[in-house]
């Protein structure tokens, strides 16, 4: 047996032996910090390369349009009852749970599924989910190529959580659930850190927005 085949059928051995008792709390909480480590190492790296002007020209979109959307959605969000965001926020990764993971896998799990399917559907789920991210019109956070390649591997790791939390033995209550906490959590962390640096440029007298576009 190759060592190809002997990684591909141990991954498929962990996939289906899922998490009980503190085990499947454990497996949401590295689950949460394997996405914040990676979105957070990402956006540092971009970070550096945009303040050191060597910008890709794919890349260009992040610093023109879709800084727009942010702002919008920024305004939005301070405009509103601190109580009322945790509702907003939980209204926008449930929809977006029930698009990219539950939709998706509901027609391609269960007792007779096939590997090769599901494994088909969890990267289509997580490129369609970059892409939504990325380009869609509907999306509050459109950013370009590069927002398509963060949340793609996001989206990727969230459709991990849905099939191993009960997705693959049709428990999909259980596995919607499971996704729905860890990208409602890690949105919470975002939009939390987002605000409070706001808030405190502001203090400053900083134009936050203004900065954003340059």
């Amino acid at each position: 047996m190759s060592a190809l085949k002997r990684t591909y059928d141990g991954f498929w051995r962990w996939l289906e032996r899922e998490p009980t008792g503190w085990w499947y709390w454990l497996f949401l909480f590295l689950s949460l910090i394997a996405i914040l480590s990676y979105n957070v190492m990402v956006l540092l790296v971009l970070g550096i390369i945009q303040l050191s002007g060597n910008w890709p020209f794919f890349f260009l979109s992040l610093r023109s349009d879709s800084f727009d959307h942010r702002n919008e959605v920024i305004s939005y969000l301070m405009a509103q009852p601190l109580y009322l965001l945790p509702f907003i926020l939980a209204w926008a990764v449930f929809k977006e749970e029930i698009w990219f993971r539950l939709a998706p896998f509901i027609f391609v799990t269960g007792r007779y599924a096939k590997r090769f399917l599901i494994l088909v559907m969890l990267f289509v789920s997580s490129l369609a989910f970059g892409l939504a991210h990325g380009f869609s019109g509907w999306h509050y956070l459109a950013g370009g190529w590069i927002f398509v390649f963060i949340q793609g591997v996001t989206g990727l790791v969230l459709g991990i959580v849905y099939l191993k939390c009960g997705g693959l033995h049709n428990a999909n209550r259980k596995a919607l659930l499971s996704s729905f906490l860890t990208h409602f959590i890690f949105n919470a962390i975002l939009v939390g850190v987002g605000l409070i640096a706001v808030y405190f440029l502001e203090s400053q007298h900083i134009d936050v927005f203004k900065i954003s576009k340059k």
